[in-house]
């Protein structure tokens, strides 16, 4: 379903131009750099960790590291609730959305989703969420902030149905595999913490987690592989930063943002079929930042002009990047909610051109 040509598997130039992400060797991994199981019980199951070519932003990545827990894979969904595999007329749903730490209610999301509300009537099948600030509590997060470690802010929302869900209990719910992996403590007093997630009904497998240059908050982007029978798909959900480190002026962000873009292209850039779901807290016009022209260069199947605003202001910060097979396409639109997030999702339909 997913195959591309031979001659097709070549490396974009915008990523032969930087360097790519050092890779860590499973037995240096601290303890929020390895994964668990959905019921918190270790995993074996190694993940492809990458941390920036700038070694001086290690020691504060660490910091915060270290203050969360470590990812959450359940690589498959559940029998009873997931549809069969994709055909070769198959079609495949994906989501890119900011759920605000709670304040967007996946449930009711995948509910209308699956009803085909969010689809022009049509209802989906197979889909793959790429989700931005979702959280998880419990268990395996430091129950106290450890010496040394760095906490972000907390952001505390609720949703509409009035309960917040962390996303390990969700995707259970739902009967959905998941990859989670955290960015940052949610707040230095409680044992929570947040970062971006995959979910899918498809199995997931290669698991890649990407720490970011750091600016002022850390940043993880998460990658794993769908196979819907008829060929893989890499499928990734990355978060930018919206403010740059005081030694590089706070608002000032847009090179920090290009230098997260690239450390993403190096390291996912490698010729296989890929969506790229993602946040990008591009506060200036698509077509003026340099992390839209850095992503659509290595994956230039991206529509820029014709998406409205997904955030207050009128603000685009949300984007879908694709590379995909000879023969198939993507279309893609804003959904009118927000479902009690901050942001409204984005969703697209991959499917075979007619």
């Amino acid at each position: 379903m997913f195959k591309v040509p031979a001659a097709a598997i070549l490396v974009a130039t915008i990523a032969s131009c930087a360097r790519a992400p050092i890779a860590m060797p499973p037995a240096q991994a601290p303890t929020c750099r390895t994964a668990v199981d959905e019921r918190g019980q270790p995993l074996t199951l190694a993940i492809d960790w990458r941390l920036p070519d700038d070694r001086n932003d290690h020691p504060t990545l660490l910091a915060r590291c270290r203050a969360v827990g470590p990812a959450v894979i359940d690589a498959t969904p559940a029998t009873d609730v997931a549809p069969p595999a994709l055909g070769p007329s198959g079609v495949l749903t994906i989501v890119t959305w900011n759920t605000h730490v709670g304040g967007g209610d996946v449930r009711a999301f995948v509910a209308a989703l699956k009803s085909g509300a969010l689809t022009s009537g049509e209802p989906v099948g197979h889909f793959v969420l790429f989700l931005q600030e979702v959280f998880r509590r419990g268990p395996g997060i430091p129950p106290v902030l450890p010496a040394g470690a760095i906490a972000a802010r907390r952001i505390d929302v609720t949703p509409p149905s009035g309960a917040r869900e962390d996303i390990v209990s969700a995707a259970s719910s739902l009967g959905l595999a998941l990859y989670y992996v955290p960015s940052t403590r949610n707040g230095p007093d409680e044992v929570e913490d947040r970062g971006n997630a995959i979910l899918s009904t498809l199995p997931l497998s290669g698991f890649t987690a990407i720490e970011l240059p750091f600016g002022h908050n850390r940043r993880v982007a998460i990658a794993a592989t769908i196979d819907g029978g008829d060929g893989a798909l890499r499928v990734a959900s990355a978060h930018f930063d919206v403010l740059d480190g005081p030694a590089r002026l706070w608002i000032f962000a847009s090179g920090l943002r290009d230098r997260q873009a690239r450390t993403l292209v190096a390291a996912l850039d490698d010729g296989r079929p890929i969506v790229v779901g993602a946040d990008l807290n591009t506060w200036a016009d698509a077509t003026s930042e340099r992390a839209v022209a850095t992503l659509r260069a290595a994956w230039p199947e991206a529509e820029l002009q014709r998406l409205r605003s997904t955030f207050r202001f009128g603000l685009r910060l949300d984007y879908f990047f694709f590379r995909l097979a000879d023969g198939w396409r993507g279309d893609w639109r804003v959904v009118e909610s927000s479902f009690g997030s901050d942001h409204r999702p984005l969703v697209s339909r991959l499917s075979r051109r007619q």
